[in-house]
């Protein structure tokens, strides 16, 4: 348990949370066009309209490894750590099934951005604190 500093176990996942949150979002996009094509971003499958990609699915598994690694090691949460945790965990699986909640996230890219950073933040934040 790594008190007050970034725990080891959490770097993979702090270094991938925002690269796939950033795709999610729209921040940035990668494709790789050998063999057909590949996108980060691109719809795995559509489940109600929303799009499943792989960049969704390692935003999720980032955060949820990272609260996970913590939990283990035996945290403790305050009120607003949880919050934090509740933002981080469930912005990106709302912003993709929520039309309305992209259609304001969508609305600048500053938005975006903040979100992004949010996102990263946040993770960072739990990484270090517990």
């Amino acid at each position: 348990m790594a008190k007050n500093q970034v725990d080891l176990i959490d770097v993979a996942a702090l270094v991938g949370l925002p690269i796939f949150a950033g795709f999610v979002l729209g921040v940035w996009s990668l494709s790789i066009d050998v063999f057909g094509g590949f996108d980060l971003a691109k719809s795995l499958w559509t489940v109600g309209g929303a799009s499943i990609s792989p960049a969704l699915i390692g935003t999720v598994a980032s955060v949820g490894w990272i609260v996970a690694t913590n939990e283990l090691d035996g945290s403790d949460y305050e009120q607003y750590e949880l919050g934090g945790i509740a933002f981080a965990l469930a912005f990106i699986p709302f912003y993709t099934f929520v039309p309305a909640l992209q259609s304001v996230v969508n609305s600048s890219d500053v938005v975006r951005l903040i979100v992004w950073l949010a996102i990263a933040g946040v993770a960072t934040y739990i990484s270090y604190r517990e």
